[in-house]
């Protein structure tokens, strides 16, 4: 199944053990916009006014990254990103200029680069690498996340999404393929229907956290987590799926 570094694991509390309220609201668009994403970082919603290619900072001396210009509610803001371009390009919703959008930011990864090596007089002497964080972003219309935000609050109160629905997006097909496999894996922890009901409910709240936050999703691997799940009996014991969920990363 699909996987990237910013993907969300599907683990789960213990059934029974503290935890805080469900983070979803009966209001998909108030989900969309007042919660806090994972990332720790606001998104930024405007019209899309250019998106291009430039030295960082339009210095000439700079490194070539990428930029978008939005015009917000507070006037134009300028987003520098190198995964910006990428970001547009694998976005769902194809947005264009004139488009209202949502820029999500989704944390660094990090990379290495090429930059010129230089000597004690700073005369270039070649290339070495260098480590460095890459910002990541996610790139969607307005309508699109409005839209995954009300198909994340059907997940929430157990509704499944229609295949014309999962057809919008590819995370709202891995969204159900990973309901289909945790069901699934309930049943084999534990024989107990409501053990299995809030390892479910916990799962179902943590994929719509994370397609509203517009990260991607990571299964673990169907076969590996099917092998290695225990046959349980009784309330109380269907906490390896957090385990398993996370080993795949």
């Amino acid at each position: 199944m699909h996987s990237s570094s910013n993907a969300a694991p599907l683990g789960a509390q213990p059934p029974g053990a503290a935890s805080s309220p469900p983070s979803g609201s009966n209001d998909p668009q108030e989900t969309a916009s007042t919660r806090r994403p994972r990332s720790g970082r606001a998104p930024v919603r405007g019209v899309l006014l250019e998106a291009a290619a430039a030295p960082y900072r339009f210095d000439p001396a700079a490194r070539r990254s990428f930029y978008v210009l939005l015009r917000t509610e507070v006037g134009e803001r300028r987003l520098w990103g190198a995964d910006l371009e990428a970001a547009l390009q694998r976005a769902a919703s194809q947005p264009r200029i004139g488009d209202d959008v949502v820029v999500l930011p989704l944390g660094t990864q990090p990379v290495r680069l090429r930059v010129p090596a230089e000597d004690g007089y700073k005369d270039a002497v070649g290339q070495e690498r260098m480590r460095a964080q890459r910002r990541h972003w996610r790139i969607e219309t307005q309508d699109h996340v409005h839209m995954l935000a009300q198909e994340a609050q059907h997940l929430r109160v157990a509704r499944t999404l229609s295949p014309e629905t999962m057809r919008r997006d590819p995370r709202l097909t891995y969204a159900m393929a990973g309901l289909q496999l945790a069901a699934q894996y309930a049943r084999r922890l534990t024989a107990d229907p409501h053990s299995q009901q809030q390892l479910l409910a916990s799962i179902r709240h943590r994929i719509a956290d994370a397609l509203v936050d517009g990260l991607d999703l990571h299964l673990p691997d169907r076969r590996v987590a099917m092998a290695r799940a225990p046959v349980l009996s009784g309330p109380g014991r269907a906490t390896e799926w957090d385990r398993h969920a996370h080993e795949r990363t």
